[in-house]
């Protein structure tokens, strides 16, 4: 059951190579083994055990991963259980899987075959690998061998269940120990977990949902998750398993920043600085590591009340970092060492301050075993792991490959990446030089970035550190072997930097409503319209049937289209240089036309449009300075549609209209408009938008859309200075009617 070599190296998925069958999923690149569509699934059994297994060793290769068959397999019908031969509730069932055998990365396909052998699982049927195969019921749980020739199953292991719905829709665990993976690999995708459950990664669940954070998997979490998986095409049994975090983390927007977290005061730094380093905890001889750096106590002291501020002040990641004890022993460290932390008086049955704090012990302890208390440790260069995901760096010796166990974890990168402002000068002190190789960074990428930034900012390192640990606690080997000291001299320290920070009040900065009476901060969104159609959508604004007022310094007021638009097309017609649509658009709401570059001056490039805080509009900036189309239309669009001025502004009294009756008929606004519209016809023609008039286009629909756009706005400007919009009005139905018998005509 293989992908082809080809295949296999270009699309590099755990998937059978499927035909029409075809249906499975990407995590961040992590291919998903098919589980199920709208005709078909998995057998429920199977997708426990594909969800056990890459829990436990997500990093091991997964490209002969299969279970649907494909169109070879479909031929073979009933003969091969990858194919839906059995009816379960309306849908086909498959009741075989392959997994791919790869010792080297965590996953002995034979070691796991006899694992399935001597538990005699009443849901096998049959297992299969490297030529052999055992069944419950030929020559029950006896390997034989099946002579196919060589390579039969021999790079996955081929498990069979049976067709007893009871048993092949058994969701219990299976009985076998998988393989744990070696210290800095990966080591778990979060739990999974369902209705009942609770902890860290319920929390998660929820954050991703977009559901009432609680850390509770409820029913309404549970209804949620069905809706989710429906809407993917999933099974939507409202467990989430690794199929289900896979597609929630790639439907989750990676450019999300954590909530604001505001920072300590430099007097609170320098008070915690000297708390630290006349505590106790600045003399601890920790076993096989000696005195800690002094450094290290005190940027971890000052790490956590950056964080406990955070966390009074509601953020994300510290609200996980926490979660009290989820008694998950399988992800969170804080169950993991339960026994340990009770022995030590450290209760952590509550959610809050306390168990934050404990968390930092813990991390205190773990810093200490993996880089005795140096921020610039480089990765171990006695481990393997030498790509730029599993590469490790920084105090705590965590990887890249670890963002896949938190949404978290890619927020603090983003944010850190953007500030990377970590307390480095305080985890310097007393730490020596970096060897060579603690300065060198693997690979390219994010990843490489990662490791830079986890010795360049400590604070980032400390924060993914201290969410790792609550989800993916087997990603540290000092950890897994319970070798991370509890200091309780560390617990006292802490303890007065949160009194300090209290009594500090220090709080994250969180958005606060504005006080009543004050003009709202408006945010422009980015303009993803083309010019073009901004064009057309100043000049309806701008067309009144009333005299503009002499407002110029109003955004959109004092504005005479055609002095704007008239000497842009002869210029472009005499220079054959194409108009600039977006500077058009800002002479257009502005008022003020475009000066010309003088000699040998290059105009500006106008860069792309960024969303933009705006209270009032800008004053007039001279044209050679970037265009924020966003902050020069939303003030006009606003006033247009709710007839009020842009929030900020003081609205301008409009002068009184003396009659005048030998008005000019260029001042009529149907005038205006006619003109404006053939000005606007003329540069989509120019432009290659539209044909050329009266056939000199070649004819065709091209040139009649070209004639049609030219006399419609001659029409508009005559009717306009001989009788009104009365006129206009019989002549439009004139014109839109003879445009319907020229379009019947054509057909």
């Amino acid at each position: 059951m293989r992908l082809s070599t080809s295949n296999r190296n270009a699309i590099g998925v755990r998937s059978l190579r499927f035909d029409r069958l075809q249906a499975f999923n990407f995590d961040r690149g992590l291919g998903m083994v098919w589980k199920g569509d709208a005709k078909n699934r998995l057998a429920k059994s199977l997708v426990t055990l594909i969800d056990d297994i890459d829990q436990k060793v997500p990093s091991r290769d997964t490209h002969n991963d299969g279970t649907i068959g494909d169109a070879a397999h479909q031929k073979k019908g009933k003969a091969s259980d990858h194919n839906p031969n059995l009816t379960q509730g309306g849908k086909g069932i498959v009741t075989a899987m392959d997994v791919t055998h790869d010792p080297a990365d965590g996953f002995d396909a034979g070691a796991f075959a006899e694992q399935l052998r001597l538990a005699q699982d009443p849901r096998i049927k049959y297992v299969i690998f490297d030529g052999r195969i055992f069944s419950s019921t030929v020559s029950p749980w006896t390997w034989r061998n099946r002579d196919k020739g060589p390579g039969d199953h021999s790079e996955h292991v081929h498990i069979s269940v049976v067709d007893d719905p009871a048993l092949f829709d058994d969701t219990r665990a299976w009985p076998v120990n998988l393989p744990t993976s070696t210290v800095g690999r990966v080591t778990g995708f979060p739990p999974t977990i369902k209705l009942g459950s609770s902890g860290p990664a319920v929390l998660d669940l929820q954050n991703l949902l977009g559901v009432g954070a609680s850390g509770e998997f409820g029913p309404e979490t549970e209804q949620a998750v069905r809706a989710f998986q429906d809407s993917r095409n999933l099974l939507a049994d409202g467990i989430v398993g690794s199929h289900t975090w896979g597609a929630l983390f790639a439907s989750r927007s990676r450019s999300a920043e954590p909530r604001s977290a505001g920072g300590l005061s430099p007097a609170l730094i320098e008070q915690i600085c000297t708390l630290a380093g006349r505590s106790d905890l600045a003399r601890v001889d920790w076993p096989g590591r000696r005195v800690a750096p002094v450094g290290y106590v005190k940027g971890m002291a000052v790490a956590f009340g950056h964080v406990y501020a955070k966390w009074k002040g509601g953020d994300s990641a510290a609200r996980l970092m926490a979660a009290k004890n989820s008694g998950n022993d399988a992800s969170d460290a804080l169950s993991w060492y339960d026994s340990r932390f009770r022995a030590a008086g450290m209760d952590n049955s509550e959610s809050g301050a306390t168990t934050l704090r404990h968390l930092f012990v813990l991390l205190i302890g773990l810093g200490m075993r993996e880089s005795s208390g140096r921020h610039n440790a480089g990765r171990d260069m006695s481990a393997s792991n030498l790509d730029a995901d599993t590469a490790e760096a920084g105090l705590f010796q965590m990887s890249w490959n670890a963002r896949r166990a938190s949404p978290e974890i890619r927020r603090l990168f983003t944010a850190y990446s953007a500030k990377p402002e970590g307390f480095l000068s305080i985890f310097q002190e007393g730490v020596p030089p970096p060897a060579a190789s603690d300065l060198e960074n693997v690979g390219t990428g994010e990843g490489v970035e990662y490791q830079r930034l986890c010795k360049a900012c400590p604070a980032f390192a400390v924060e993914t550190t201290a969410v790792g640990l609550r989800v993916l606690r087997k990603h540290w080997g000092p950890i897994n072997r319970h070798e991370a000291d509890l200091a309780p001299a560390a617990d006292r320290l802490l303890q007065e930097v949160q009194g300090a920070v209290d009594a500090a009040d220090v709080v994250a900065v969180v958005p606060q409503p504005e006080p009543a009476g004050t003009v709202p901060k408006i945010v422009v969104p980015p303009l993803a319209t083309d010019p073009l159609h901004l064009l057309v959508l100043v000049l309806v604004l701008l067309s009144k049937e009333k005299a503009m007022a002499d407002g110029s310094a109003r955004t959109g007021q004092g504005v005479d289209p055609v002095t704007i638009l008239l000497p842009l097309l002869l210029q472009s017609l005499l220079t054959g240089k194409r108009i600039d649509t977006t500077e058009l658009l800002a002479s257009l709401v502005t008022g003020k036309p475009i000066t010309p570059p003088a000699v040998g001056q290059t105009p500006s490039a106008t860069p792309a449009t960024q969303s933009t805080p705006v209270t009032a509009p800008a004053a007039q900036t001279p044209m050679a300075q970037p265009i924020d189309l966003g902050a020069l239309l939303m003030p006009l669009i606003f006033e247009k549609i709710t007839g009020k001025p842009w929030p900020g502004t003081t609205p301008a009294e409009p002068p009184k209209p003396e009659p005048n009756p030998n008005e000019p008929v260029l001042s009529k606004p149907s005038v205006q408009l006619g003109v404006a519209g053939l000005a606007l016809s003329t540069i989509l023609q120019a432009l290659g938008v539209v044909g050329l008039p009266f056939g000199m286009g070649g004819g065709g629909a091209a040139t009649q859309n070209g004639t049609l756009a030219t006399l419609i706005p001659l029409a508009t400007a005559a009717v306009g200075a001989t009788g009104g919009f009365g006129a206009l009005a019989n002549g439009a139905v004139v014109l839109l009617g003879g445009l319907v018998n020229l379009l019947k005509k054509s057909k």
